[in-house]
C-alpha cells in the first residue's frame, strides 16, 4: 500500500486497476460464480457525510509541497506536526526538474506533430500528382473520343 495516501478519504468510484484485476470484484466475465452485493450510496448521504464531518471540525489538508503528499487532519496538525523544513535548494530542484520534463514533453509533442504534418503533405502532394494525371489521361481519352465521333460523322455523310 502507499503511504502518502493514509487518511485520505478513498474515491466511491473504482479505480482503473481494481476494474483491470482479474478478481471477484472484476467487471470481465469471471470463473468465480459468487455474486458479491454492492452497497449503493446516493448523492444525500455523501452529502451528509460530508456536512458531518464539516461539523466536527475534521478537515484533511494534503500538503503537495515535494515530490510527496502528506495529509494533516487539522490546519493546527499542519503547523506543529509538520516534517522538518523542506530545503529550498530541494523545493526548487523538484520544481525545476517538473518544469524541465512538462516542457520536454510538450517539445516531444510538437515535435511529432510537426513530422506528422509533414508526412501529411508529403502524401497530399503524391495525391495530387496522381490526380493530375489522371485527369490529363481523361482529357487525351475525351479528345479521341472526339476525333473517333467526328471520323464516324464524316462517315455517316459518305454513305
Amino acid at each position: 500500500k502507499d503511504k502518502s495516501l493514509e487518511g485520505i478519504p478513498k474515491s466511491l468510484l473504482p479505480s482503473t486497476q481494481s476494474l483491470l484485476d482479474k478478481g471477484t470484484n472484476s467487471w470481465r466475465m469471471g470463473k468465480s460464480t459468487k455474486k458479491v452485493k454492492r452497497k449503493i450510496v446516493n448523492y444525500q448521504e455523501i452529502l451528509d457525510k460530508s456536512a458531518a464531518a464539516s461539523a466536527e471540525g475534521k478537515m484533511n489538508i494534503i500538503d503537495m509541497r515535494g515530490p510527496s503528499a502528506t495529509v494533516a487532519e487539522d490546519k493546527s496538525e499542519s503547523t506543529t506536526n509538520e516534517p522538518a523544513v523542506v530545503p529550498l535548494g530541494e523545493e526548487l530542484l523538484h520544481n525545476v526538474t517538473l518544469l524541465l520534463n512538462t516542457h520536454e514533453s510538450q517539445l516531444r509533442t510538437s515535435s511529432y506533430m510537426l513530422k506528422s504534418a509533414e508526412r501529411k503533405i508529403v502524401s497530399l502532394e503524391e495525391e495530387r500528382n496522381e490526380m493530375r494525371s489522371r485527369k490529363d489521361g481523361i482529357d487525351k481519352r475525351i479528345t479521341k473520343m472526339k476525333f473517333a465521333l467526328e471520323v464516324l460523322e464524316e462517315a455517316e455523310k459518305l454513305i
